[in-house]
């Protein structure tokens, strides 16, 4: 495992702050900020004890209580609703105005299930509807605003839960892995799960979990599937590469949002970052947004 590791470091690379160090001061105010004007939209889940997991059934119901809570502020929701399928992922359609959660997802905890209720309704659908207001792109995305979007919808889900998840770290990681380099040959699916169930358990022992084996096995199985979609992951790969879009628009919209809580407009940011789909980095995008008008 050490080695899988050591292959991705460069001799002359120089060591960094954690994210969570480079970015405690951004983390700190989105999470005060989120908690406070959206805290309807997590009273759901103080019925579940801390230590509680929760099944896809219970975080439905959360959901519906968020959307209840978005609908009652603003009639724009109106049409939105959460439902199932037998996957195991948890994703947003905004064409059908849809949360949708698979069955087969594994249990949470609590802290990571309020972490995904904001990544997925106050990140994704939020800046959906709020863009509807303004124009059909806006609310679909315009070109290239997924590294944005996905890097809003992961720095929020960090605020909200205290830190950033292992799994953006772990996909970033395990997806150069799987793609190989010039002096490490690509990982296939079957090496790729006994590094992941390897570390798994490492890290439950480390931190003194209760660790269930079959469970443990199906959430590995789900990390690994996703990083070889599209491919058996044997001789022939195909890598979701998606995924890297989490870790860099984490660090695109950690450094924007940063600037704007050294300023005191972290509130007016964030108002207009949810103009629609968009990256506010993107000087076409901003021109997009300032030729628009909302619907009153």
């Amino acid at each position: 495992m050490l080695g899988a590791y050591g292959s991705l470091i460069s001799k002359r690379a120089k060591l960094h702050p954690s994210l969570e160090k480079r970015y405690a001061r951004v983390l700190e105010s989105m999470h005060d900020f989120f908690l406070n004007e959206y805290r309807e939209c997590f009273t759901c889940f103080e019925k579940f004890a801390p230590n509680a997991l929760l099944t896809p059934q219970d975080l439905a119901e959360c959901f519906m209580v968020a959307l209840d809570t978005m609908k009652s502020r603003d009639a724009a929701w109106e049409g939105w609703s959460v439902i199932h399928n037998k996957g195991a992922k948890l994703s947003v359609n905004v064409g059908r105005k849809r949360i949708i959660i698979g069955n087969r997802r594994s249990p949470m905890t609590v802290a990571e299930a309020k972490g995904l209720l904001a990544h997925e309704i106050l990140v994704h659908a939020q800046r959906a509807v709020q863009g509807g207001k303004r124009s059909h792109d806006l609310a679909i995305g315009l070109p290239d605003y997924l590294v944005a979007e996905e890097g809003l919808g992961a720095l929020v889900e960090s605020a909200i839960n205290g830190s950033i998840p292992l799994k953006i770290k772990d996909r970033y990681i395990d997806i150069a892995l799987a793609l190989g380099a010039w002096r490490r040959r690509p990982l296939l699916r079957n090496e790729m799960y006994v590094f992941c169930y390897s570390r798994a358990v490492i890290r439950s022992v480390v931190n003194d979990d209760a660790i269930d084996l079959d469970e443990l096995e199906h959430v590995t199985w789900e990390h690994v599937n996703r990083i070889y979609r599209g491919s058996l992951g044997n001789n022939y790969l195909a890598v979701f590469t998606k995924d890297i879009a989490y870790y860099q628009g984490f660090i695109k919209m950690a450094k924007y949002l940063q600037g704007a809580v050294r300023r005191g407009r972290l509130t007016d940011s964030l108002a207009y970052v949810y103009s629609g789909k968009f990256d506010p980095t993107n000087p076409a995008h901003r021109k997009i947004v300032a030729d628009s008008k909302p619907d009153q």
